[in-house]
């Protein structure tokens, strides 16, 4: 798996998705990206950190899509190199 920020989409959603993670790691050095096989390059889903709101809490966040469930994504995007 490797870490990765797609800059595809062109749906208006899409796009301020990311811009508000291009904001995130100017202003953090943190965002959510896409999740991507180390094989072939599929997109598993999407994990990251962003801040909730304006009262400093974070959330670490995983979305995959249901069929990679129970493969060990979540555990890999979440170690630390």
């Amino acid at each position: 798996m490797v870490h990765r920020r797609r800059d595809s989409g062109d749906s208006v959603p899409g796009k301020e998705f990311l811009g508000r993670q291009r904001e995130s790691v100017e202003s953090h050095g943190f965002c959510v990206g896409a999740l991507e096989s180390k094989a072939d390059g599929q997109l598993l889903g999407h994990c990251g950190i962003q801040y909730l709101g304006t009262d400093g809490d974070i959330e670490v966040g995983w979305w995959l899509a249901k069929r990679q469930w129970g493969q060990g994504f979540s555990t890999e995007a979440a170690e630390v190199p």
